[in-house]
């Protein structure tokens, strides 16, 4: 079986056990949900800018409440979109 670094903490891990490039332990420390402004200041733009990439399908977000409906991003998301912006960056 391949060994595979894990990209948040830099273990190495069994590659059936790697998700996502994470190991279990911080697939599930990246579970936490933030509100928007949180993911905003994490991706370092603003709210709205955080509401286009949701609704252009960029972003995964989840509503939280019925009416309005709060949305809450998972860590592990946006680390994913930043490390893909990353990557798509010369």
């Amino acid at each position: 079986m391949p060994i595979v670094i894990c990209r948040s903490c830099g273990q190495a891990n069994l590659a059936r056990m790697m998700v996502g490039g994470r190991c279990p332990e911080c697939r599930e420390a990246s579970a936490e949900l933030v509100p928007i402004s949180i993911a905003a200041a994490m991706l370092s733009v603003s709210i709205a800018t955080v509401r286009r990439l949701v609704t252009s399908g960029r972003l995964p977000a989840s509503r939280m409440a019925t009416g309005k409906g709060w949305r809450r991003f998972r860590i592990a998301d946006l680390e994913d979109f930043l490390e893909d912006c990353r990557s798509d960056s010369p």
